[in-house]
């Protein structure tokens, strides 16, 4: 908003520290390049799904399934699989979750 600019001393101390950065290759390089992934927020979205809403998800999808072959339903049984599908999606994005977070716990000891 209103901040105030860099005083030239700030300004030349601040291009030293970039230029001594910047002979570091492979830093540069790394930070040259670095976005934020759009798989790995979506894979972090996925994994803050709460357990109630994963247990939501599968009460629903056995009750479709239920429904859908006592009455031979297509549409319920489609109904069913997509529901089905995103339960097992969101089971697996956790369940992978909680593997790289062993790992690094365990390469933190």
């Amino acid at each position: 908003m209103g901040d105030p600019g860099l005083s030239p001393r700030e300004r030349q101390i601040l291009t030293e520290i970039e230029a001594e950065l910047r002979t570091n290759t492979g830093l540069d390089r790394r930070l040259s390049t670095m976005r934020p992934g759009r798989l790995r927020s979506a894979f972090q979205a996925l994994c803050r799904v709460p357990v109630s809403v994963l247990v939501l998800l599968a009460a629903c999808s056995l009750g479709l399934l239920s429904v859908g072959v006592q009455l031979r339903s297509t549409a319920a049984l489609t109904v069913f699989a997509l529901i089905w599908a995103a339960t097992a999606v969101l089971l697996l994005a956790r369940g992978i979750h909680g593997l790289i977070e062993r790992r690094r716990s365990a390469r933190g000891r």
